[in-house]
């Protein structure tokens, strides 16, 4: 019970230095709407030999994550900020206004199996349709061996941000 105790108050130190030290390099980059930054940790991992711990994640949009809007950053065995990247976009919700998806999870996958060559009915897969963290999951041995996932997020594109389906699957003919 401590041991778990002390690895959930260590992740929010993390998420809380994160979110301090992003915001800091924003604001002396002039990023005009910090308030409204909000982001999603993907990865983070201490490395043994040096103690510089790793964070890796994305920028967050109304809850949804913006997949090529990356970060990472880096803190020395101190906790210090040694080093910062990342490629958030500014005033990213005034340009998400009034821009929905257009395409739904079950039509995203069908169309990028269509892609790869593999024709399934849409019946095929809405029947196996479950959600799981934040990803809707398709199960239909037929089509592959694996869950195929489909995550709905925003797609940055020339300074401009559009909403999209990010689709996950393996084709067991190719591999």
């Amino acid at each position: 019970l401590f041991d778990l105790s002390l690895n959930v108050s260590f992740a929010q130190i993390i998420i809380e230095k994160v979110n301090n030290s992003l915001i800091n390099n924003l604001i002396n980059q002039n990023f005009n709407t910090t308030e409204e930054v909000d982001l999603a940790i993907s990865a983070s991992y201490t490395t043994k030999h040096n103690g510089i711990t790793h964070v890796y994640g994305n920028q967050l949009v109304n809850g949804l994550e913006v997949f090529n809007a990356n970060f990472d950053m880096h803190f020395n065995a101190e906790g210090k900020l040694i080093s910062i990247h990342h490629n958030f976009l500014d005033n990213v919700k005034a340009n998400t206004l009034n821009k929905a998806i257009k395409v739904d999870p079950s039509k995203a996958l069908q169309l990028a199996l269509g892609n790869d060559g593999i024709l399934v009915a849409p019946s095929a897969l809405t029947k196996s349709q479950t959600i799981e963290n934040g990803k809707f999951v398709f199960n239909n041995p037929s089509v592959s061996t694996e869950k195929m996932l489909v995550k709905t997020g925003y797609w940055i594109k020339e300074g401009n941000i559009f909403p999209v389906q990010q689709v996950e699957f393996l084709n067991d003919e190719t591999g």
